[in-house]
């Protein structure tokens, strides 16, 4: 189960999507005039994606993070 995404020093939720047989791991990044909001906590880690397999916590470092796409609201 994924649990989290840090990403550029912040550690922020992940929701995933399956959609045709592909997983997809979306968050949000948020502003400061955003009117989403979403727990996130700073940090020092490398970018990676936080995860539990069985009863263990694991993670996966990101070299390439692509952006898709960005919308405002």
């Amino acid at each position: 189960m994924f649990d989290s995404i840090i990403f550029r020093g912040l550690k922020l939720p992940v929701f995933v999507e399956e959609k045709d047989g592909i997983t997809y791991l979306k968050s949000i990044l948020n502003v400061e005039q955003s009117k989403i909001s979403l727990k996130s906590e700073v940090t020092d880690e490398s970018d990676k994606i936080l995860y539990h397999y069985q009863t263990t916590k694991r993670s996966y470092d990101l070299r390439d993070i692509r952006r898709l796409k960005m919308k405002y609201q």
